[in-house]
């Protein structure tokens, strides 16, 4: 029973690396790399300055999970950058929009 558990333990942690949004994802012709931070996503941008913060939004009938994006300038200075569009729960694969309404493919490229 105790090597049952540990089995559905180690299951359950390995899922969680590898079925997650963090990582490497190539969008369009630049690249991005999303980390974990609390309540929260940071993404750093190929030649980018800092981070933007990206949070869970919803989950469309079809099985896509849609994470917003927000460049928090200031505490009064909230902007709207995108949505990462994965296709599953797995966050290989999905689409990138820009605020702009402009969309790239997204494909994870590392963990």
């Amino acid at each position: 029973m105790k090597k049952l558990i540990f089995i559905l333990f180690l299951f359950f942690i390995l899922s969680s690396i590898i079925f997650s949004q963090e990582g490497t994802y190539r969008v369009g012709k630049t690249s991005c790399t999303i980390e974990s931070s609390h309540s929260y996503f940071k993404v750093y941008w190929e030649n980018g300055i800092g981070y933007t913060q990206l949070t869970y939004d919803e989950t469309y009938p079809n099985g896509n999970i849609v994470y917003k994006e927000y460049d928090y300038h200031s505490e009064n200075n909230i902007e709207y950058v995108g949505s990462f569009i994965f296709k599953d729960e797995r966050y290989l694969s999905g689409i990138y929009e820009r605020a702009d309404g402009k969309t790239f493919k997204l494909k994870k490229i590392s963990r």
